[in-house]
């Protein structure tokens, strides 16, 4: 078997070698380093949008005014004592007759027409009857109540012992009022204002009378 040199053996290894570091580094340069990849963001949920709070109506009451007037007849007692001397018996039938008039029959007799109309025998001895003895008095007492509903649905009420002339201010949508009269005499009248205005009212002549007044 023919030898080859031995310089040619190491000729052929050399490249050998070089052929092995060749496509290591050929392969070693084809890799490809991919650089980190950044978590994902996550994409926020939507805000729910609020719900819409309705807007409240105003709630308007009105300003009411409970006015309680009244009148009776009255008279001086030592007054008349002093003109009865002496014809009691005359004078007190006559008194006794105006004692009994209503308030409508007072009004119209009280006048001096009046007086000569009714009175035509009594008129010579007693000219100063009506101005000197009998008044008619703007006092009258009463008890009673009066209820007020709001426009939201609340209620109250407030009981009351009083003398006329007097008012009571409340504000509401409806007010409703009683009121009786705490004599024989006299008239008791009841009036609901709204803004100045009489939109209800009701009266009596009737002895311990009631009176009963409400808005619609």
């Amino acid at each position: 078997m023919k030898r080859h040199p031995e310089g040619t053996m190491n000729k052929i290894a050399i490249i050998v070698i070089s052929l092995i570091l060749a496509i290591a580094v050929g392969l070693g340069g084809c890799v490809t380093v991919s650089p980190p990849t950044a978590p994902a963001e996550s994409t926020p949920a939507p805000t729910p949008m609020p719900t819409p709070t309705p807007t409240p109506v105003p709630v308007r009451d009105d300003s009411f005014t409970i006015r309680v007037t009244g009148s009776i007849i009255v008279y001086d007692d030592g007054e008349h004592a002093r003109r009865s001397e002496g014809w009691e018996e005359e004078y007190n039938r006559l008194l006794d007759q105006v004692i009994d008039m209503s308030p409508a029959e007072y009004d119209q007799y009280s006048t001096p027409e009046g007086r000569i109309d009714f009175w035509a025998e009594y008129n010579e001895k007693y000219p100063a009857y009506w101005d000197d003895l009998f008044l008619k008095s703007p006092v009258v007492e009463f008890s009673g109540h009066y209820m007020v509903i709001t426009s939201g649905g609340k209620s109250s009420s407030l009981s009351v012992d009083g003398r006329t002339p007097t008012e009571y201010t409340v504000r509401g949508d409806i007010v409703s009022c009683v009121f009786q009269k705490m004599s024989e005499g006299g008239s008791l009248k009841v009036e609901i204002l709204c803004e100045g205005t009489v939109v209800a009212s009701a009266s009596t002549i009737a002895d311990y009378g009631m009176v009963s007044v409400a808005t619609d």
